[in-house]
């Protein structure tokens, strides 16, 4: 969300004048970047033309009636408008409808905005992706050197997460990789659900083959978009968590690593079928073996995959594209202010 954000004002601000007001201490700064970010906000909105929120968290602040009297638009993840908890939600229903434009990152997005706040105007503007993730020259012995781990030879799947139910990567250790034999999965991050697929692999007779590498620097998860076989992407329905988007799509397919992903909330505006990668019905093991048996056997298909995937997401996912239409969006709004 933070990467999302950062990479949002530096495509405005290559095309116009912005002034920026972050929190650069984390959560626990919060109870005072809040107030401190309403008196900034009251102090330079006379010079501004339009007032954007990186989190409809600071929504709240417009509850402060600061007398803003300009456009204020918001960038919606998912999850922040989602957060089941009664008390954010009671809030954000009387300060969000205050926006007066919600950039969503997905149409799924769009939707559950959409029906919590239907006087609010939204719009569809999925994160971009800035250059290539490939490293020219990696090699999986560089991986495996840079991991400190063996990676033996056959197929390599690839998942990057961070490992929480919703990324479903202990049902596919336990329902699918023993239906496709010899395939490794690289699993790069972490999180809660670290043990659970570490004993879903046990379980299912595959610990061998699931390799958890924790987190990463960027140089090494980089060379391991570039020497995988295929990102999988096996996310699974979790009441109260969802998927806004799913950045690393774009960042594997720029590399030229081809997609399997489920298709499943915000997951498909982040694959372009049969150019970046295919989509598959969630938690349906048997579709999922025959599509990964499928591209690890046809070389040529995957390969012609690869060779698309970094062309796509350059003409589609450009942050100077998307710079362009924020600037046009802000312009619009700026002529009809409240």
């Amino acid at each position: 969300m933070e990467n999302l954000s950062a990479e949002f004002v530096a495509a405005v601000s290559r095309k116009t004048r912005t002034r920026l007001i972050a929190n650069r201490h984390g959560k626990k700064a919060l109870p005072w970047f809040l107030p401190w970010a309403a008196f900034q906000m009251t102090r330079m909105a006379p010079q501004a033309d339009v007032i954007h929120l990186g989190d409809p968290l600071l929504t709240l602040l417009l509850l402060a009636r600061l007398g803003l009297q300009k456009p204020v638009t918001v960038t919606v993840h998912g999850l922040d408008v989602l957060y089941p908890s009664p008390l954010y939600q009671a809030l954000l229903r009387r300060s969000f409808p205050r926006v007066s434009l919600a950039f969503c990152i997905s149409h799924f997005v769009e939707q559950r905005v959409r029906e919590r706040f239907p006087a609010v105007k939204t719009t569809v503007l999925s994160p971009g992706q800035r250059g290539s993730c490939a490293v020219p020259g990696a090699t999986r012995a560089g991986l495996a050197r840079a991991l400190e781990r063996s990676i033996p030879t056959g197929p390599l799947l690839l998942a990057i997460a961070r490992l929480v139910r919703r990324k479903g990567l202990a049902w596919f250790v336990e329902r699918v990789l023993p239906q496709v034999p010899s395939a490794m999965l690289l699993i790069i991050g972490d999180g809660p659900e670290r043990q659970r697929i570490a004993e879903s692999a046990r379980r299912a007779g595959v610990p061998e083959r699931v390799l958890l590498a924790g987190t990463v620097p960027r140089e090494t998860l980089n060379m391991a978009y570039t020497v995988s076989d295929l990102l999988v992407m096996p996310n699974i329905p979790v009441p109260g968590d969802a998927e806004g988007f799913g950045l690393v799509a774009l960042e594997a397919a720029s590399a030229g690593l081809p997609v399997i992903a489920a298709d499943l909330e915000g997951i498909p505006d982040a694959v372009i079928p049969n150019e970046t990668g295919i989509l598959v019905p969630p938690q349906d093991a048997t579709a999922w073996v025959a599509a990964l048996t499928r591209l690890l056997r046809d070389s040529m298909t995957r390969q012609q995959l690869a060779n698309r995937a970094p062309k796509a997401i350059r003409e589609r996912f450009s942050w100077e594209q998307r710079g362009d239409v924020i600037l046009e969006t802000f312009t619009r709004l700026s002529r009809h202010r409240p």
